[in-house]
């Protein structure tokens, strides 16, 4: 199965595992996300897609509006459309995350 690289921002990749535009699936997407030590992602938000974010590797901070979530390996962060967020590596060693999105990640529902 072949991945697409997704750049998110200079600091931030993402690599499409599972999406309907390539993998005939139709309800959700996933995706293999990877933030640098002292990096993070683009504070954004879905008008549609809700998110979970499952940690594989690392630690870190997910700013969901105003509440701050510390975050380590094995954790599980549920984020609903219109909530503003984003994910800040805080540790020593890359912050890896799958992201679920559903309905799937498409890059006009992003703001």
């Amino acid at each position: 199965m072949t991945s697409h690289l997704v750049i998110m921002t200079s600091s931030h990749m993402s690599r499409s595992t599972i999406h309907p535009d390539h993998h005939g699936n139709h309800n959700q997407s996933v995706a293999k996300a990877t933030v640098p030590i002292d990096s993070s992602t683009l504070h954004h938000y879905h008008k549609k897609s809700e998110e979970i974010y499952h940690i594989t590797q690392g630690r870190g901070v997910v700013s969901l509006g105003k509440e701050r979530v510390e975050v380590t390996q094995g954790d599980t962060v549920y984020i609903p459309p219109g909530i503003p967020h984003n994910a800040q590596n805080t540790g020593g060693e890359d912050l890896k995350f799958l992201c679920v999105s559903t309905p799937p990640y498409q890059h006009e529902d992003t703001f």
